[in-house]
């Protein structure tokens, strides 16, 4: 880091001798470059498939969170600090369509997702070639018109050497009765946002825990797996963008 001081009279000038005679300043610098250096640090991981099974009444998911040197779509996730692990689970859901173009004169859609899964949605909203159990293994939705199951957030700690980190998620098969997609994303701890679990339409996870992650306005996770659909509108007066969930059939 580089500071520069502009001295604006005497006075500054005789203060900043003085800083420099007893390495006040230098001490300063070093603290500041230090700071810049430990918020800046990061490793690039990347959610993976993850696992399911049941064992006895409870339902048991599992994702890892991959830091390897070789890991597709891998994203900057900070090191040495906490971040947010979520996931949700979704009823049967009809795929939305591609989302229209209106007064757009350009649209651009990107699937932020692993290389397969890319190629399964690469001109759809369903995985038509990909089933599980009779349905499209991956289809887009939006979060607010599917009835949704949220598991209890964790918090994980990444370090900064490479490797692999594997986070478990627990509950009663019948809690999440007739949910068949599930959805993992990792959040900043600053995405934790207080909410009134007593409103009719709170999801389940403020309901249980009086907090969701997330704004609500958008999707904006450090990562997640399936992955999300951002489609991109350009007009020669604006232009704005809009993202929707990948999600996984499961069962």
């Amino acid at each position: 880091m580089h500071l520069r001081y502009l001295p604006r009279n005497g006075t500054d000038l005789v203060l900043m001798r003085c800083l420099l005679r007893h390495g006040v300043l230098a001490s300063l610098l070093t603290v500041l470059g230090m700071q810049s250096a430990a918020a800046q640090e990061v490793r690039k991981c990347a959610l993976t498939e993850p696992k399911f099974h049941v064992s006895g009444s409870a339902g048991v998911f599992e994702i890892t969170i991959d830091c390897g040197a070789a890991v597709a779509n891998a994203k900057a996730f900070p090191s040495g600090e906490g971040v947010l692990a979520g996931l949700s689970l979704y009823a049967d859901a009809k795929p939305d369509a591609l989302m229209e173009q209106g007064t757009a004169t350009e649209l651009t859609r990107t699937i932020d997702a692993a290389p397969a899964i890319r190629t399964a949605l690469m001109k759809t909203t369903a995985s038509k070639s990909v089933a599980v159990a009779g349905g499209p293994k991956w289809i887009v939705l939006k979060d607010e018109d599917v009835e949704s199951f949220d598991f209890p957030v964790q918090t994980i700690k990444l370090d900064s050497e490479p490797g692999k980190v594997a986070v478990k998620f627990q509950a009663e098969v019948k809690a999440f009765a007739g949910k068949r997609h599930m959805l993992f994303a990792v959040w900043p701890k600053s995405e934790s946002k207080p909410c009134d679990r007593d409103n009719k339409f709170a999801r389940s996870g403020c309901k249980s825990e009086g907090y969701v992650i997330g704004d609500g306005a958008g999707v904006h996770p450090i990562a997640s797996y399936p992955g999300m659909e951002i489609n991109e509108f350009k007009h020669p007066n604006e232009g704005w963008t809009t993202e929707r969930w990948i999600v996984e059939r499961f069962r």
